[in-house]
């Protein structure tokens, strides 16, 4: 009786262990789709619509396909084959889908350059104020002595 309750703990054990797995491979999977709806939420586990008419059906097909023992990328092929590559939340890494993730960053970078290239034409443009010329003493001592004689109060 000790060994027959051993082994039902252990297999609740590991099937409990088994479901976690399969529930955070579902969660990570549903990140990966967009529903269709058109809800604009986002991704698949982010449609909250009561109603929706893609996303329930979209998980069942996933939770099934989990089940069936498919690996991500056999999922993501059935997926795109089934809904097309809008489907996707993410492009791919490869080919033309490629741009997607360098052309950020290209922009970015010719616009700094841009930035750049413009600051140094208009410090070109401008070139800093030349040095004062001399003062010439004898002006200068007109102008004290007449500050001398100064007063505000006349």
């Amino acid at each position: 009786m000790k060994v027959f309750r051993k082994a039902l703990l252990a297999i609740l054990v590991l099937s409990t262990m088994g479901m976690a797995a399969d529930d955070a491979r579902f969660k990570n999977l549903e990140d990966n789709f967009i529903c269709l709806c058109g809800c604009n939420m986002g991704t698949l586990n982010m449609c909250t619509m009561v109603s929706c008419g893609h996303a329930n059906p979209m998980r069942a097909e996933l939770k099934q396909l989990i089940a069936e023992g498919k690996s991500d990328d056999q999922i993501n092929a059935a997926f795109v084959e089934k809904y097309g590559p809008i489907v996707r939340s993410a492009p791919t890494k490869s080919g033309f889908d490629l741009t997607a993730w360098v052309m950020p960053f290209a922009a970015l970078a010719a616009g700094l350059l841009g930035v750049a290239f413009l600051v140094r034409k208009w410090n070109a443009q401008n070139p800093a104020p030349s040095t004062a010329p001399p003062v010439d003493d004898k002006l200068q001592s007109r102008v004290e002595e007449e500050l001398k004689k100064y007063n505000p109060e006349d």
